[in-house]
Protein backbone atom coordinates (compact mmCIF):
# COMPACT_ATOMS: atom_id res chain seq x y z
CA UNK A 1 0.00 0.00 0.00
CA UNK A 2 3.13 2.62 0.67
CA UNK A 3 4.59 2.31 -2.23
CA UNK A 4 1.13 2.85 -4.39
CA UNK A 5 0.77 5.97 -2.02
CA UNK A 6 4.25 6.71 -2.90
CA UNK A 7 3.69 6.82 -6.60
CA UNK A 8 0.90 8.91 -6.15
CA UNK A 9 1.83 11.44 -3.81
CA UNK A 10 5.49 11.64 -6.41
CA UNK A 11 2.70 12.11 -9.29
CA UNK A 12 0.80 14.83 -7.87
CA UNK A 13 3.87 16.37 -6.80
CA UNK A 14 5.77 15.77 -9.57
CA UNK A 15 3.04 17.64 -11.36
CA UNK A 16 2.60 20.88 -8.89
CA UNK A 17 4.68 23.51 -9.34
CA UNK A 18 5.99 26.60 -7.00
CA UNK A 19 8.68 29.13 -7.13
CA UNK A 20 9.70 28.36 -3.63
CA UNK A 21 10.29 24.42 -3.42
CA UNK A 22 9.89 24.69 0.05
CA UNK A 23 6.39 25.08 -0.33
CA UNK A 24 6.74 22.41 -2.89
CA UNK A 25 7.84 20.06 0.12
CA UNK A 26 5.54 21.41 2.41
CA UNK A 27 2.71 20.71 -0.45
CA UNK A 28 3.49 17.08 -0.32
CA UNK A 29 3.68 16.87 3.28
CA UNK A 30 0.66 17.99 3.81
CA UNK A 31 -0.90 15.52 0.78
CA UNK A 32 0.70 12.68 3.08
CA UNK A 33 -0.60 13.96 6.12
CA UNK A 34 -4.10 14.17 4.84
CA UNK A 35 -3.93 10.47 2.65
CA UNK A 36 -2.66 9.08 5.74
CA UNK A 37 -5.67 10.61 7.79
CA UNK A 38 -8.51 10.87 5.35
CA UNK A 39 -12.15 11.55 6.54
CA UNK A 40 -9.98 13.43 9.75
CA UNK A 41 -10.19 16.95 10.38
CA UNK A 42 -6.96 18.80 9.47
CA UNK A 43 -6.83 19.41 13.54
CA UNK A 44 -6.63 15.98 13.72
CA UNK A 45 -4.89 14.95 10.92
CA UNK A 46 -1.94 17.29 12.12
CA UNK A 47 -2.07 16.36 15.78
CA UNK A 48 -0.52 19.63 17.35
CA UNK A 49 -0.64 22.98 16.84
CA UNK A 50 2.25 24.07 15.27
CA UNK A 51 1.61 21.42 12.07
CA UNK A 52 -2.09 22.61 12.01
CA UNK A 53 -1.31 25.82 11.94
CA UNK A 54 1.20 25.11 9.40
CA UNK A 55 -1.35 23.54 7.13
CA UNK A 56 -3.78 25.91 7.82
CA UNK A 57 -1.05 28.81 6.65
CA UNK A 58 -0.06 26.72 3.84
CA UNK A 59 -3.81 26.75 2.53
CA UNK A 60 -4.06 30.55 2.71
CA UNK A 61 -1.21 31.07 0.87
CA UNK A 62 -1.47 32.49 -2.53
CA UNK A 63 1.32 31.53 -4.15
Amino acid sequence: MELKTNAWLDEETRRSQFRDERLGKRFRLVLERLWSCMGQSIPMAFQDWCNTKAAYRFFSNPK
